[in-house]
């Protein structure tokens, strides 16, 4: 049997399950098999015999754990608690000590300061 018809058989032997109508889909995802059975076959010959599809799986999980992000991720801007925003409040009230125009809730907190 010839290298075609043996890379053809090999790449219909675990297809990738979906199909393209895009043309270049098509070609991206064919290489990609050819490749990752170039790499199988090269795999075989250096190291240890395991099957296809076993492989595959293995290149999928070491994929999957590079992309991985170690960084927390951050909740929902909404559900965060906002940081008390300070009001101006126009008041009749004046402090008699220094003459300052403040409300008679805020009048402790701005003594202190």
């Amino acid at each position: 049997m010839g290298g075609v018809d043996l890379m053809d058989r090999m790449i219909a032997h675990y297809p990738h399950g979906f199909k393209n109508k895009k043309w270049y889909l098509r070609i991206f995802f064919h290489f990609l098999n050819i490749s990752i059975i170039n790499s199988w076959i090269i795999y075989k010959e250096n190291c240890q015999n395991i099957p296809l599809l076993q492989f595959k799986a293995s290149i999928v999980w070491t994929m999957l754990q590079i992309g991985k992000c170690d960084t927390p991720k951050r909740g929902r801007p909404s559900l965060q608690s906002d940081p008390p925003k300070k009001k101006k409040k126009i008041t009749r009230y004046i402090c008699k000590k220094c003459d300052t125009p403040v409300c008679p809730e805020c009048m402790e907190d701005f003594h202190r300061k």
